[in-house]
């Protein structure tokens, strides 16, 4: 059975030294590969004067962006093979690794790591995250805004390894597999994904693109899938 806590019970775990249907409308494929990085140096995601996301040209910040359309009740998935590269063999010290949601509306967020990693969740006043759903080969744990309830999948009780590159890796992660498992276990069908093999911080902005740490120096990338929603039926011709 996955474990599921509140959020004040996730944060009395930050300490531990281990870490963690009903669709809407069809959606398709809109974006793969190629989602931005952030710089490094001290500050909380989103925060910090000219984090990816806050400079002209970022999606939703020239006029006529904004916000993308809501399809239907919403599910997202960010993933990283790892947080660090310090381990190997059976060393697997826990990492870190920070998401701040700024999509505005009610979802469900998943985040997924092949090594350990304790994450930190925060969003904007206008972001409602019904649910935190962790998934891991190691131990995975979460600190969440009050209320949010957090359910993990790790370990022996895993829904996938790991899940970092769209729309797959063909190296012993299964990105489909987690999807199809949340999307079973959710009653709801992905609106994004958002992946990288190594980084620490995601912001998920309201226009559903990501910004990340993703180590790009070492030849990463931030996979990004987002999905649309289908054109609604034309109505019938009045005789």
């Amino acid at each position: 059975m996955p474990r599921i806590h509140s959020a004040a019970l996730a944060f009395t775990l930050m300490a531990m030294p281990i870490m963690m249907g009903a669709n809407g409308p069809g959606c398709g494929t809109v974006v793969t590969g190629g989602g931005e990085t952030s710089p490094s140096g001290p500050g909380y995601p989103g925060t910090e004067p000219g984090y990816p996301g806050e400079e002209p040209g970022h999606p939703g910040t020239e006029p006529g962006g904004g916000p993308a359309p809501v399809c239907g009740p919403e599910l997202h998935i960010l993933g990283v093979y790892e947080t660090h590269s310090n381990h190997g063999g059976g060393n697997h010290p826990t990492g870190a690794a920070t998401v701040h949601v700024e999509r505005e509306g009610a979802m469900v967020l998943a985040l997924s790591s092949y090594e350990p990693v304790h994450w930190s969740v925060t969003s904007v006043p206008g972001a409602v995250i019904e649910k935190v759903i962790l998934n891991g080969y190691h131990a995975q744990t979460a600190d969440v805004p009050p209320g949010v309830p957090v359910e993990t999948h790790d370990e022996g009780q895993m829904l996938a390894a790991c899940a970092y590159e769209w729309p797959g890796d063909n190296q012993g992660c299964d990105t489909q597999g987690l999807v199809s498992a949340l999307e079973d276990l959710t009653g709801r069908t992905l609106t994004s994904f958002h992946g990288c093999y190594n980084a620490d911080a995601f912001v998920l902005n309201d226009d559903l693109s990501a910004t990340s740490t993703c180590d790009v120096a070492a030849g990463y990338s931030l996979d990004s899938h987002v999905a649309t929603c289908d054109e609604p039926a034309a109505p019938p011709e009045t005789p």
